[in-house]
């Protein structure tokens, strides 16, 4: 059912195009955006601090944004073999997003968080190509965890080991915050595994994360945070 959905609107595409002629040959390329409400929990400014503490020791860690980039590139018209047809995607703008959070020690930064993300299709079919509200999936990958750290809309469907949700409300160390995102991803799906690690993570708005929890077969390290500027 799947195939034949795709063959008709690879079919219904080829008829625009058709109809389109000349014109849509000279259009200018298209681009394909975050979306701008997913964005406002990930892209921080750069040299933004945040001091989080851990639960079990007391201990403070500083923490500081060393990047967030949000940058443009171009993919070139190209031509995909789907279902036995050619369906070719024209020539377009995407976006590549990074962010990375350095814990601070005197004159040392180690890594305490970096997260990537494209809107890069593999193809593109329908409005896509014009769409402002792309999906935007940051992909964690450091010392802690390599898997999803943040998904927006939250409501996308995940990894079985992976949930998200939405929090009306949430206080962390006596600071309340709306419209929380709790994201958790595992790597396994059993926690006996002895390479397991299940990371949760709480994004508020324009904030970024304000708490989060590692853990692993015999390990549980949760950092929340006691505040920021």
């Amino acid at each position: 059912m799947k195939i034949f959905m795709l063959i008709s609107m690879i079919f219904s595409l080829s008829i625009v195009s058709c109809k389109k002629g000349s014109s849509e040959k000279a259009a200018n390329p298209s681009f394909i955006t975050f979306n701008s409400e997913g964005l406002a929990y990930v892209q921080l400014p750069v040299n933004h601090y945040y001091i989080f503490k851990d639960s079990a020791s007391g201990m403070l860690d500083s923490v500081v944004v060393s990047q967030s980039t949000l940058e443009q590139k171009f993919s070139p018209e190209s031509v995909d073999r789907i279902a036995g047809t050619n369906v070719k995607t024209p020539a377009h703008y995407y976006q590549n997003f990074k962010l990375q959070l350095s814990s601070i020690s005197g004159n040392t930064q180690k890594a305490w968080f970096y997260g990537a993300a494209t809107n890069k299709p593999d193809f593109i079919i329908g409005d896509y190509l014009n769409s402002d509200t792309a999906y935007l999936s940051l992909l964690e990958s450091d010392v802690n965890f390599t898997g999803e750290a943040f998904a927006y809309p939250e409501s996308y469907q995940f990894a079985p080991q992976s949930s998200s949700k939405i929090i009306p409300a949430m206080t962390v160390v006596g600071t309340s915050y709306s419209n929380v995102i709790n994201f958790i991803s595992a790597n396994s799906a059993d926690p006996t595994d002895k390479n397991f690690v299940r990371a949760t993570y709480f994004w508020a708005k324009n904030i970024g994360i304000i708490k989060r929890e590692i853990k692993t077969p015999t390990t549980v390290k949760t950092e929340s945070l006691l505040r920021h500027g």
